[in-house]
């Protein structure tokens, strides 16, 4: 039988007897016994009796006769014996060791009994033993499976410990403090580093509003001054790789000595926008003072970038004082708290219950300025209306009109559909900022 990729009933699978994993044993049931004992079977079945199995991997399976009938063959499992002696205890608990079994039982009540695997048929030894190999004896020189690293992971994930630290280094890049390949191992200590307090307070590290948010209430000069020192001690280690709390408190007091800082603070904190922000970037307060300055000219010259930045993005919608203010002259208290959520809430973060939002707080607004029961918002503002509004005319009011489209299916996906949902924060944000005329002119109509 050649290599073959299909489905197989598990009853017509065994597990291995002379799996790498335990010693040879003489039966099935002794298999399960090493593997529950010893490869933490238990953990397993729990993890599938709530997810399921991976449907990126296939059991590598071997027929025990090849002459047998493929309709009720039996096959030996050479790849996947963890996964199918996990599924064998679900699917019968009395199979499981009797120091496991109760909890075996109790990931089985909810369990709906997975029958039939994915599997591919290698029949040739030297082949199977090839793909083992590449399975399970690591990176091979990158011909195996390349583990993450801790950076890798918190990439992936976007949150965990190292969240904050990888922040800072994307910061720390994009503004040429360290280049790609030098923030290469540094991430586990900075993250030691910015985990203690008083390293972040001398630092001015707010993280208030998340790792992908973080913000300062230091000037950016002092700020980066006090960040450049953290980035050499996570080159050089000097306080050990696996720096104890004292030493790290001592740092941190040297750090507020450092030549050069100073002692300010920023009324308000300052958002430190991870990878997008731009070296010619200011506070208010760091524009006004560069304007006291008899150097102006220099440091400007000095705060270009050295080389091309992507714009900055907002990951909250524009807020509107006017809408504000005219929805609290009407009243409409429903409609003030949604256009108030909707302009709180992140929307990179949170882009399919903004969208819902979005899609509510048109819709409402529609009903308020006059809509049929029965008349969406697309419908009632179409560019018609829109020009008698006096937000605009001709090609820009069917552009607005087009806008609101978008909006009400982004909206009605997201709430209505068990799968499809909108996850493009960005167009988003600027459909609602190409929306705000509509809603103050039909606001204002209302007043």
């Amino acid at each position: 039988m050649p290599e073959k990729k299909t489905t197989i009933p598990l009853d017509q699978l065994i597990l291995a007897t002379d799996n790498p994993r335990h010693e040879e044993v003489d039966s099935e049931a002794a298999a399960i016994a090493h593997l529950c004992n010893k490869e933490n079977i238990e953990q397993l079945a729990r993890d599938i009796s709530e997810n399921g199995i991976n449907p990126a991997e296939r059991l590598i399976i071997v027929p025990i006769d090849e002459d047998d009938a493929e309709d009720d063959a039996t096959f030996i499992v050479a790849e996947g014996n963890r996964r199918v002696c996990a599924l064998k205890l679900l699917n019968d608990p009395d199979l499981a060791p009797a120091s496991i079994r109760k909890k075996i039982e109790n990931y089985s009540k909810n369990w709906h009994p997975i029958k039939e695997l994915d599997v591919v048929v290698i029949t040739n030894e030297a082949r199977r033993r090839h793909w083992l190999m590449r399975i399970h004896d690591g990176a091979q020189n990158g011909r195996g499976r390349m583990p993450w690293k801790s950076e890798q992971k918190t990439r992936f994930t976007g949150g965990g410990r190292n969240a904050v630290a990888q922040s800072l280094l994307d910061y720390a890049q994009s503004e040429g403090m360290l280049s790609a390949k030098e923030r290469s191992g540094r991430i586990s200590h900075m993250t030691r580093l910015v985990g203690n307090p008083l390293v972040r307070d001398v630092l001015g590290l707010r993280t208030e509003d998340g790792p992908e948010e973080l913000r300062r209430n230091r000037h950016k000069t002092d700020f980066d001054l006090v960040l450049g020192e953290l980035l050499e001690e996570t080159r050089t280690k000097s306080l050990g790789s696996q720096a104890a709390k004292d030493k790290i408190d001592s740092f941190a007091h040297k750090l507020q000595n450092l030549e050069g800082l100073s002692h300010e603070r920023l009324e308000d904190s300052a958002t430190l926008r991870t990878q997008e922000d731009s070296d010619s970037t200011f506070d208010a307060s760091e524009q006004s003072s560069l304007n006291d300055s008899d150097d102006l000219e220099e440091d400007t010259e000095a705060k270009q970038p050295s080389r091309p930045r992507p714009p900055k993005r907002s990951y909250n919608f524009a807020w509107s004082q006017e809408i504000a203010d005219e929805l609290e002259k009407l009243g409409a208290e429903k409609l003030s708290e949604l256009h108030w959520s909707v302009c709180t809430v992140n929307a990179q973060k949170h882009t399919p219950l903004v969208a819902v939002g979005v899609w509510s707080f048109l819709d409402s607004l529609a009903a308020l300025a006059g809509a049929g029961d029965e008349q969406s918002f697309v419908q009632y503002w179409k560019a018609g209306r829109i020009s008698q509004l006096g937000v605009a005319k001709g090609d820009a009011a069917k552009t607005i009109n087009n806008v609101l489209d978008r909006l009400s299916k982004a909206g009605n996906n997201t709430k209505h559909d068990a799968k499809s949902a909108h996850f493009d924060y960005r167009q988003l944000v600027n459909d609602w900022a190409g929306y705000n005329p509509i809603g103050f002119g039909a606001i204002k109509r209302n007043s």
